[in-house]
């Protein structure tokens, strides 16, 4: 099942000034240059929410606060093709990267060299973790992953009032990303110059984990998350599989009820979930597949593997 990833209500991260050669140049451009990619959390995974960017302020509707211990994504098999589909380069090893490690610094995917200096599609994947999977993640988180055959771990905490709930959401996310779109400025994947090494970033935006919508006017909210914890007060996506996307219920079995006293809804609006998935867990799965973009809010259509 292929998707287009949506940008819904993604605000665009600051991006470094690098980043503006991938917006100019031509397609035919002679010689040879490079590329750096990394991966971004942005504020959310260095502060948590709420937060502001830009003009906009990421908060719960529900009133909780929430901050991450780790956000750690498996990404490999990067690829970039020259417009007709020739490979111009590849770097095939999985890296696990901690989006919180070093104070929540982007962190280094791969670089790639003697790219013919030209327009260039960029693709690439979210892995489940190996054994043998390095980068920044913790060791002994990888080697739950990978056992587990999660892509994705993520863990921190949220609060309300007087009451913290911990989470820890291992989630097997693997798919593949393909024509992927410049967030810089829209046009279809990147420009490498002539004698020059570009700068491309992947964007994990986690404002997705908590969007009430795939699609479009979305709210963060916790509270149907926040039902399943038990009481120990620690979720795992196992237990998010415990809540009906159409009848979601607080922890006394009660219906949650929006701001309005109306019944609460997750909603898949664009069609993504399969019929069978219909619960939290399958929900959030889908928006960490939704939350990777290239350069900001660069779209790129993804395949589940």
């Amino acid at each position: 099942m292929s998707h287009p990833l949506r940008a819904g209500l993604c605000t665009a991260l600051p991006l470094a000034a690098a980043l503006s050669l991938l917006a100019c140049g031509s397609d035919d451009v002679t010689g040879t240059g490079g590329l750096a990619l990394t991966v971004s959390g942005g504020e959310a995974t260095r502060v948590g929410f709420p937060h502001r960017e830009g003009e906009v302020d990421h908060a719960f509707a529900d009133g909780w606060s929430v901050t991450f211990d780790r956000y750690v994504l498996v990404l490999g098999a990067v690829r970039l093709t020259t417009p007709g589909g020739t490979l111009a380069g590849e770097a095939q090893t999985p890296v696990a990267v901690d989006l919180t490690a070093n104070g929540g610094a982007a962190q280094a995917l791969t670089t790639l060299t003697d790219l013919p200096a030209q327009r260039l599609d960029l693709g690439f994947e979210l892995q489940a973790a190996q054994p043998d999977t390095t980068g920044t993640a913790d060791p002994a988180d990888v080697a739950r992953m990978a056992s587990a055959g999660w892509s994705a771990l993520i863990a921190g905490q949220a609060s309300k009032g007087g009451r913290t709930v911990t989470f820890e959401l291992g989630l097997a996310t693997p798919a593949r990303y393909t024509r992927c779109s410049n967030g810089v400025d829209g046009t279809r994947g990147l420009v490498v110059e002539n004698n020059k090494t570009a700068g491309a970033v992947i964007n994990a935006h986690a404002v997705h984990l908590f969007w009430d919508r795939i699609g479009t006017d979305a709210t963060l909210r916790f509270d149907p998350f926040a039902a399943m914890a038990g009481d120990d007060d620690h979720l795992t996506a196992d237990e998010l599989a415990g809540q009906d996307l159409n009848d979601l219920r607080d922890a006394d079995g009660e219906r949650l009820l929006d701001a309005a006293g109306d019944p609460l809804f997750f909603y898949d609006d664009v069609g993504n979930l399969d019929r069978d998935e219909t619960d939290l867990q399958a929900f959030v799965a889908e928006q960490v597949r939704l939350s990777l973009h290239l350069n900001g809010l660069g779209l790129c259509t993804y395949t589940r593997l």
